[in-house]
């Protein structure tokens, strides 16, 4: 069974809201034009825990303000921070200027929760000794739940003595594996500083086209649990 905790001081008036305006026993009042853009609920520096089934902390969500919106089934979040808990894996954390939080359907067909962030995306894995990796977009679709990330935005990947742009991301973070593609007239473009002649920046791009003509992907591996990232795959080697 999953455990949930909630933090903020209406959050009470949250849950009590969600239930009352989802419920299909009831039908909303029809509301005068002026208010129906206007939010059901406001919560002010909100806090959405979800927990493992051992008790362990699975991922948290964290919001300056929450606003939620009954009839058009989301809500929205100022200055939201992720912080996801992969099992054995160090954890990732996400922020960004804005977010909408929504129910969807999941690959199985059942209900999950999905989570856009917006403007200034930093998703971030510490690595150890001052070391870290980060990815940073202009929007980014997280599913807590299956700790899944994607984009098709362009993206910047930085790491201790590599740096990369790509035009595409998804990340497998429950794994620390990330799939960097490309698009037509933008590689996976990768500098591995010091990897030159007399330590100079090398500098390698990863492009290639399927039989299909489709972009050819790459794959980077995220940080192990010590802390050390592991190499982008040699060519050949990534997902096609």
């Amino acid at each position: 069974m999953k455990r949930w905790h909630w933090g903020g001081g209406f959050a009470a008036a949250f849950v009590f809201a969600l239930v009352f305006l989802q419920s299909d026993d009831r039908t909303a009042p029809e509301l005068p034009p002026e208010l129906q853009d206007e939010p059901d609920v406001y919560i002010d520096g909100a806090v959405i825990t979800q927990f493992r089934e051992d008790g362990a902390l699975r991922y948290r969500i964290a919001s300056d303000e929450i606003r939620q919106y009954g009839r058009r089934g989301l809500a929205t979040l100022e200055g939201p921070a992720l912080d996801l808990y992969p099992a054995e894996e160090p954890p990732w954390h996400v922020s960004a200027d804005r977010g909408v939080l929504r129910t969807v359907p999941g690959p199985s067909g059942a209900p999950e929760e999905q989570l856009l962030l917006r403007e200034n995306v930093v998703l971030r894995r510490d690595l150890g000794d001052g070391g870290a990796l980060v990815v940073s977009t202009a929007s980014l679709y997280v599913y807590p739940e299956r700790q899944v990330a994607r984009t098709d935005r362009p993206v910047m990947i930085e790491a201790p003595g590599r740096r990369g742009t790509a035009a595409g991301f998804e990340g497998d973070l429950e794994r620390g594996w990330m799939r960097l593609s490309s698009a037509p007239g933008q590689r996976v473009h990768i500098v591995m500083r010091g990897a030159g002649p007399s330590g100079s920046p090398a500098e390698g791009s990863m492009r290639g086209a399927s039989p299909s003509g489709s972009p050819a992907e790459g794959s980077m591996r995220g940080a192990s649990p010590s802390g050390s990232p592991a190499a982008a795959p040699r060519r050949g080697d990534g997902d096609s």
